[in-house]
């Protein structure tokens, strides 16, 4: 798994030149993995072509994982609110 999301960006590059200055395509796309870092800031890195792969694939199985443990979060709550009702429930004599 990878936690993060990917995203494509263009850019221009450094020489003056270029096209990507005057008005014509950017260079790119290049991949991103963005992330929020332990002090809750925004962590951005660029993920080599070589790595592309095997990171989309990473990313995909944190966000199956994500959604498993979504769904096991919602039944275990209505779990805990049914025990409480139940509970509660008055009883019959």
């Amino acid at each position: 798994m990878v936690f993060g999301s990917l995203g494509e960006r263009y850019q221009t590059c450094g020489q003056p030149t270029c096209r990507c200055h005057h008005g014509g395509p950017k260079h790119g796309p290049h991949l991103q993995l963005t992330y929020r870092g332990e002090a809750g800031k925004t962590i951005a890195v660029h993920v080599p072509q070589e790595v592309a792969e095997p990171v989309r694939d990473g990313v995909e199985a944190w966000q199956r994982f994500l959604s498993a443990a979504r769904e096991l979060a919602d039944l275990n709550r209505l779990q805990l609110w049914a025990s409480r009702a139940a509970a509660r429930a008055p009883r019959k004599r």
